[in-house]
């Protein structure tokens, strides 16, 4: 008795799959066989390859699952952007319904003014990080490695080993970020991780609204279709005039906000005078990015929250994976694979790449572009560290 089964060694499976077609072929071609007959890729039962686990998929289906498709309806997010889309789609459906757009403009009202509001504490807090905690850090590390090299180099540049020991500010100059560059990369990449998964999160919806094509009434903003067995709604179509303002007061801002909060960070991360408060700093810096989520939680009204999840987007253009009858063919299975080879060197580019921005972003920025001790000179880290080993705990 045979059957299809899914184990761990699926690749195994598929060859043996794929024996067993050719050895069906050989077989309907001899002339043994009045009549060919449909041969379907089995694998062996439990008594030729161990113990199937019950209710195990077949091998179309694992195939399948690995060409598993992006949903091509993409959930709103859940933050005070996501409510601020949702606005825009429900205005622009029923901008031409008399009974309805008072309703639609009323929630549109609400969610925009708390949008503006998010916005606003962003761009103050940002603002008051900038003048009242960055600034000053930046001068007093500057005046710090100012007061280092005076003290420990001579005129012509050469650095007084005996002036070392006695010098007071030691212990304030070993506590710099750029004393231990390797630590405080790691910390910066994290920032910038943190930075790009916002800025990524953008990307997706921008793709997604660029995507839409434009209804094909010209008279309508947007275009909608529901399930009926739900309240989902999801647009999948758009008038430039609705694109314009989702990317002109949602998705351009944010990315604007998340561009500078990420300098800003990076600068603030690099001027911090002490390692202890380098952890808390990049603490409250998360705490700035997550302010819409905390605008929507809390101002936000729960009926108003539904609506969100009950909204939608449309992906369109989404390309389509190779079809898997219930019994595959040996050409189906050979496209099947093909299509997989694709999608993973597609998934293995895509890490690598993510990987590489969040790296180097952080190192070019540290080696080459930051102004919080202009010409710095790498001249910290050698003696800092041995000051640090002399201290350390056995």
């Amino acid at each position: 008795m045979w059957s299809l089964c899914t184990r761990t060694d699926t690749q195994a499976e598929i060859a043996l799959a794929l024996k067993e077609i050719e050895a069906g072929d050989t077989e309907m071609d001899s002339p043994d066989h009045s009549s060919r007959e449909q041969v379907q890729p089995l694998v062996p039962t439990s008594e030729a390859r161990g113990p199937c686990t019950p209710g195990g998929k077949t091998l179309s289906s694992v195939l399948a699952s690995d060409l598993k498709e992006a949903n091509t309806i993409l959930d709103l997010p859940e933050n005070i952007y996501g409510a601020a889309m949702m606005a825009a789609i429900r205005t622009a459906q029923n901008h031409d319904d008399e009974h309805g757009v008072y309703l639609a403009h009323g929630v549109s009202i609400s969610v925009f003014f708390a949008l503006f509001v998010n916005m606003f504490m962003q761009a103050y807090v940002l603002y008051c990080t900038k003048v009242f905690i960055t600034a000053p850090a930046v001068q007093d590390i500057r005046a710090l490695y100012a007061h280092y090299h005076e003290q420990m180099f001579d005129d012509e540049g050469t650095w007084i080993h005996e002036h070392w020991d006695t010098f007071d500010k030691k212990r304030e100059l070993c506590q710099i970020p750029f004393s231990q560059p390797v630590f405080f990369l790691a910390l910066l990449i994290v920032w910038t991780a943190t930075c790009w998964k916002d800025l990524r999160e953008s990307y997706l919806y921008v793709d997604a609204w660029v995507r839409l094509p434009k209804p094909s009434d010209p008279s309508k903003y947007v275009e909608t279709s529901s399930k009926e067995d739900d309240n989902e709604t999801a647009a999948t179509h758009a008038s430039i005039h609705v694109k314009a303002v989702v990317m002109g007061f949602l998705l351009i801002p944010k990315v604007v906000i998340s561009c500078f909060l990420w300098w800003l960070g990076a600068r603030w991360l690099a001027a911090t005078p002490s390692f202890q408060d380098l952890i808390l700093n990049a603490v409250a810096l998360a705490f700035i990015m997550e302010l819409d989520e905390l605008i929507y939680e809390t101002v936000v009204p729960r009926d108003v929250m539904q609506l969100v999840q009950d909204y939608k987007v449309a992906r369109p253009n989404q390309a389509s994976a190779p079809k898997l009858s219930p019994s595959p063919t040996k050409e189906e299975i050979e496209k099947c694979n093909s299509a997989r080879a694709s999608r993973f060197i597609w998934r293995m580019v895509s890490i690598i790449s993510t990987l590489a921005v969040i790296t180097f972003v952080p190192m070019i920025y540290t080696y080459r572009l930051q102004q919080v001790i202009p010409d710095y000179k790498w001249d910290v880290h050698e003696y800092c560290a041995l000051e640090a080993l002399k201290h350390e705990e056995l």
